[in-house]
């Protein structure tokens, strides 16, 4: 005799879904990073190596207290889904206790309630630090902002709560003297190793800022992604850069009292990832920023003045990240601190006090 089995239909439904779901995700995870930037930790001649290369791994918070994690955030049957380590794609900076600045293309056609800012560790995985997760409330991309082009690539992001860690913003250039051609900077973030590779570590690499006429020097088609509104820097024969997964992180150069922030990250240049072609750290392929203190026309003739926009929306800037109330002693450890050598290769030119590459 031969038993009837009952299939309820709306059970394998929800298992249907439920694996269309995970399927989603797993593709997410591999394939849905950011434009961004990372850096490798032991140094190699170009010609050995012409990916990424000239970077250490962060092991103290406190000197970069202000980068954060964007993450995606997925909602399947009333839960959420997502994580710094597994769907994380873009970087941030603390420029007030309630607000992030990043690129736009890291959030733009993405809705509030798929983002998540991880703050507090340089380990996504939380191993060290206080780390958080914070979600937002609103997300403001600049008003000229020309996705086709990639220019006026620079957003805020309003937290929905301030943060109550021991965290101070970033102090933002509006002095483009700190911009000029061979000015030494760092760049920081979570993004692809040797264009393959994830890291859950924060890294940090050393690179020159250079001239954007050299640069359109190598490839005319640069006249396509770089701006007045840009800062083009990297290493001419390659070296340490930004790379998948690094966009709207920060391009920092030493005051001699405080970190600057001067660029966001917006993209690398020509070269196709996908095809094989290095893009990260390769020659003649530097890295483009976002010039946080330009003020003056884009190519549509619109007047931009990225500074008053930034204050306009979260106010006037009273919390710099290191302010003038330190005492000679204070500056001088903070000094020993940022600048030790150790932490730095010594193939590559030193950060602190403020220095000019003088290399090809």
């Amino acid at each position: 005799m031969s038993k009837k089995i009952c299939i309820n239909k709306k059970n394998v439904l929800i298992l249907l879904l439920i694996a269309l779901f995970i399927s989603i995700m797993t593709f997410s995870s591999s394939y849905l990073l950011g434009k961004k930037t990372t850096y490798q930790s032991k140094a190699a001649p170009p010609q050995n190596n012409p990916k990424i290369y000239g970077g250490t791994e962060v092991t103290d918070l406190t000197k970069w207290p202000f980068i954060v994690r964007l993450f995606e955030i997925h909602d399947f049957l009333g839960k959420k889904f997502g994580s710094p380590s597994s769907s994380g794609y873009c970087d941030g900076t603390i420029v007030a206790k309630q607000w992030v600045l990043t690129a736009a293309h890291c959030v733009i056609k993405r809705k509030t309630s798929n983002i998540g800012i991880y703050i507090g560790s340089i380990d996504l995985h939380g191993a060290n630090g206080n780390a958080q997760t914070i979600y937002i409330n609103d997300i403001l991309i600049h008003p000229y902002y020309n996705a086709d082009k990639n220019e006026n690539d620079i957003a805020l992001i309003k937290l929905s709560k301030e943060i109550d860690l021991p965290i101070e913003p970033v102090s933002l250039n509006s002095d483009i003297t700190k911009e000029r051609d061979g000015q030494v900077g760092v760049i920081i973030g979570w993004g692809l190793i040797e264009d393959e590779a994830r890291t859950s570590i924060l890294r940090q690499g050393i690179i020159p800022i250079l001239d954007k006429s050299r640069t359109l020097k190598w490839d005319q088609r640069y006249l396509n992604s770089i701006f007045s509104s840009t800062i083009v820097a990297g290493y001419p024969n390659g070296g340490a850069g930004i790379c998948n997964g690094d966009s709207g992180g920060p391009l920092l150069v030493w005051s001699g009292m405080r970190w600057l922030q001067v660029g966001v990250v917006s993209g690398t240049t020509y070269g196709s990832y996908y095809k094989g072609e290095p893009t990260c750290g390769a020659k003649h392929k530097p890295g483009i920023f976002t010039r946080i203190s330009y003020i003056g026309t884009d190519t549509q003739n619109n007047a931009v003045n990225y500074m008053r926009w930034i204050t306009e929306n979260i106010g006037e800037r009273t919390d710099y990240f290191i302010g003038t109330q330190l005492t000679p002693t204070e500056k001088t450890e903070y000094y020993n601190r940022i600048c030790d050598p150790q932490e730095w290769d010594n193939k590559l030119p030193p950060v602190c006090p403020l220095n000019i590459y003088h290399g090809p």
